[in-house]
């Protein structure tokens, strides 16, 4: 398990639209060029015979990228450029699952780089900060 954890690089390019869409390009490469990538179906279909082996890649492969993906949408927030109640781990889920599902679910349907830039534009439209408001995680008074 430890030859699968090759590690994709977190792009910083002064935007959080881009940096997410760069991130999930390579995480699409990724998926679809590493061994770690190639196997996550099979690792999935025996995760219920073999929880302590999905555990493991879960571990070593998936909350690695996930953590990249989540420090890029907790630097928007602390910017300002999110909202402050923004559920990290449900935004995550969101951009990772309609590649995942494409890839893995639709066939030969490749996912393609401007779908994945509707994607991530699409989730961000319903998380910025609207201008002029900055909302808090507290409930006014």
């Amino acid at each position: 398990m430890d030859t699968l954890a090759d590690s994709l690089d977190a792009v910083e390019t002064g935007s959080l639209r881009d940096d997410l869409v760069a991130w999930l390009n390579a995480l699409r490469r990724h998926n679809l060029q590493s061994l770690s990538g190639r196997i996550m179906p099979k690792l999935v279909a025996e995760r219920s015979t073999h929880p302590e082996l999905f555990a493991t890649y879960s571990q070593k492969v998936i909350e690695p990228s996930r953590e990249k993906a989540a420090a890029m949408l907790r630097r928007g927030i602390e910017s300002g450029e999110l909202a402050a109640d923004v559920d990290v781990d449900l935004v995550v889920d969101m951009l990772v699952g309609p590649v995942a599902y494409r890839q893995y679910m639709s066939g030969d349907c490749e996912v393609s780089g401007t779908r994945i830039a509707k994607i991530v534009d699409t989730i961000l439209g319903g998380i910025r900060c609207r201008q002029g408001a900055r909302p808090t995680a507290e409930a006014p008074a």
